[in-house]
C-alpha cells in the first residue's frame, strides 16, 4: 500500500497538536484555519481534545509518537481522547485532496465545543501562494521558457492558419504575431479563434504566409508566459526551478525595467513560499522602488498590495498603511479594503474597521475564499450589523 505524502497542512496540523509550531508557523496555521473550511470546523472541537491532552499520559504518548507513523498528531490526539472518554463516538475520514483528518467528537451529556475565538484579524494576500501548496513529483523536468518563434506548420486556408502557440506561451485572443521569412517581415497573423494550451487559430491580416515561415511571439507575451510558469512551479513547491526561470525572465530585453521589476515581485512570492518573510519583504520593497512611468496600473496594484501584506505580517502598520494608500490610488479592491480594516482594528478603531470590511464585501469579483475571510473578520468581534 502506498502512503500519501504529507502536505503543508498535515505538517502544520501535526506540529500544532504537538505544540511545536514556531511563531511564523503559528501565523501561517491561523491563516490556513480561516482559508480552509474543514480545518476551521476541526479547530472548533480543539477545546474538547485539549481537555484530554492535559492528561500527562496522553502528553507523554504524543511526545513519543514515532516520526514516520502514518497517523498525524491529530489522529493520536483524537484516538487518545476517545480512550480517555469511554462512550465517545469518533469518526475520521480522509479529505478529498489531503491527508487532513476530519474528526467529529460527540460526548454524552455535554454541549459541543464552541468555535475558537480568533484574536487577530486576517490579512488578504491574493498574490501570495496559498498556505497549502500542490504536491509535486520529484525528478520531473522544469518547464522551459517559451521559444521566441516557431515555424508555421501548414498553409493558410481561406486566410486562416494554425498557430503553433497557445495559452501556455502567453498567446490570447486578439494577439498579433509577426511572420518572418529569411529574417524579413512576410505578414501578420491575428489570433481570433479558439486558443488552446499549445496551439490556436488565427487569420492572416497582412502579407502572404507559407509553411515554414517563422511566427514570432512579442516579448511581452513571452514574459507573461514565463511568469505563469513561475507561479505554477511555486504552487508545486519546485522553488529551485522557479528561481532559475525568474532569472531567465529578468534577463529579457526590449521591455525596459519591467522584467527586473516583475522578477523582484516573483522573488518576493518565492521567498514567502519558502518561509523567509524578511527576504520576501526586501524583494517587494525593491520592486516598489523600481516603479516608473512605464509601470502598468495592475502591476502597481500587485506590488503595493504585496508589500502591504508583507508589512502587516511584520507588524509594521505604518509601512502597511503607506503601501495600501498607494494601492488605493492604483485601483483598490477587496484586498485593499480588508487590509485597511485590519490596520484600523489593530489601532482599536472598530467602527472604521467595520466600514472597511463591509466595503471589501461589496467589491466586484470577490472570490469565495476572500468572502469567507472578510465575513469572519466582521463576525470575530461582533462588527456585523
Amino acid at each position: 500500500m502506498f502512503e500519501r505524502a504529507k502536505t503543508r497542512k498535515d505538517e502544520l496540523l501535526e506540529k500544532h497538536f504537538l505544540r511545536k509550531l514556531t511563531p511564523e508557523e503559528s501565523r501561517e496555521f491561523d491563516r490556513l484555519c480561516l482559508e480552509d473550511d474543514e480545518l476551521f470546523e476541526l479547530m472548533a472541537i480543539e477545546g474538547t481534545i485539549d481537555e484530554h491532552r492535559r492528561d500527562p499520559r496522553i502528553e507523554q504518548a504524543l511526545s513519543a509518537a514515532p516520526p514516520r507513523t502514518a497517523w498525524t498528531g491529530l489522529r493520536w490526539a483524537a484516538a487518545l481522547a476517545a480512550v480517555a472518554c469511554p462512550g465517545a463516538l469518533l469518526f475520521w475520514y480522509m479529505g478529498r485532496d489531503t491527508n487532513l483528518v476530519n474528526v467529529v467528537l460527540e460526548r454524552p451529556r455535554q454541549a459541543p465545543a464552541a468555535a475558537p475565538k480568533l484574536e487577530e484579524p486576517i490579512i488578504l494576500a491574493r498574490h501570495m501562494p496559498a498556505a497549502e501548496l500542490e504536491a509535486s513529483f520529484r525528478g520531473q523536468p522544469a518547464p522551459a521558457p517559451p521559444p521566441a518563434s516557431r515555424p508555421l506548420p501548414t498553409a493558410a486556408e481561406d486566410g486562416e492558419v494554425n498557430v503553433p502557440f497557445g495559452s501556455q506561451d502567453g498567446v490570447a485572443q486578439g494577439a498579433r504575431l509577426e511572420v518572418r521569412r529569411d529574417g524579413r517581415l512576410a505578414g501578420m497573423i491575428e489570433v481570433g479563434g479558439a486558443v488552446f494550451l499549445n496551439h490556436a487559430r488565427g487569420r492572416v491580416i497582412e502579407g502572404e504566409v507559407q509553411p515554414g515561415d517563422q511566427i514570432h511571439v512579442p516579448p511581452a507575451m513571452r514574459l507573461r508566459a514565463i511568469w505563469d510558469r513561475v507561479d505554477a512551479l511555486i504552487r508545486t513547491r519546485d522553488l529551485d526551478a522557479a528561481r532559475r526561470l525568474i532569472r531567465e525572465g529578468t534577463e529579457m530585453r526590449g521591455l525596459g525595467q519591467a522584467p527586473k521589476r516583475q522578477g523582484r515581485l516573483k522573488l518576493a512570492v518565492l521567498a514567502w513560499a519558502s518561509g523567509n518573510l524578511e527576504a520576501a519583504f526586501r524583494q517587494a520593497d525593491e520592486a516598489a522602488a523600481a516603479i516608473d512611468d512605464s509601470t502598468t496600473r495592475p502591476e502597481r496594484l500587485a506590488i503595493w498590495e504585496t508589500l502591504a501584506a508583507l508589512s502587516l505580517q511584520r507588524a509594521d502598520l505604518s509601512a502597511a498603511g503607506s503601501a495600501l494608500r498607494e494601492a488605493e490610488r492604483a485601483g483598490p479592491g477587496a484586498e485593499v479594503w480588508n487590509n485597511l480594516g485590519v490596520i484600523s482594528e489593530k489601532h482599536g478603531d472598530l467602527e472604521d474597521a467595520r466600514q472597511y470590511y463591509e466595503r471589501a464585501l461589496q467589491s466586484p469579483g470577490l472570490s469565495e475564499r476572500e468572502k469567507l475571510v472578510i465575513e469572519r473578520n466582521l463576525a470575530r468581534k461582533g462588527m456585523t450589523r
